[in-house]
């Protein structure tokens, strides 16, 4: 099971492609904006992953050290992928939910994009976050 991060908008975004030989954030389109995202405002959704292709890697706890150079490197490009967004189209909202608990109901909080780096990730075990994240 994987924890999946979704984002919501207007904006045409840049998509980030994920690859196997140099793992890293990454960014993907989805085709449809799936029934779970329809409370959301904005046409177009898009997954956002970590290292690990998925958001799995934006997890920190319980990671060795050697594993949390990568992690950290996923957490901060988010947060400034986050912050490019913002700069354009004002706040947004993410969805973190793992893989079949993205109907659930979600906690709700507000973050600012930088928070998004040091962000409890390991609480979605518990319910989806759905995050309105201001600019930093």
């Amino acid at each position: 099971m994987c924890l999946f991060v979704y984002l919501v908008t207007d904006a045409d975004l840049p998509e980030l492609p994920w690859d196997k030989k140099q793992p890293a954030f990454c960014v993907e389109r989805l085709k449809r904006k799936e029934k779970f995202l329809r409370g959301l405002s904005g046409n177009n959704a898009y997954l956002l992953g970590s290292h690990e292709g998925c958001g799995c890697g934006f997890l920190s706890d319980g990671l060795d050290p050697k594993e949390l150079a990568p992690s950290d490197a996923s957490r901060l490009a988010l947060s400034q992928y986050v912050e490019e967004v913002i700069r354009g189209e004002g706040d947004v909202f993410l969805l973190a939910a793992w893989a079949g608990d993205e109907s659930k109901p979600a906690v709700r909080a507000t973050v600012t994009s930088e928070e998004l780096v040091a962000y409890p990730w390991d609480r979605t075990w518990e319910a989806p976050h759905l995050l309105r994240v201001a600019p930093a």
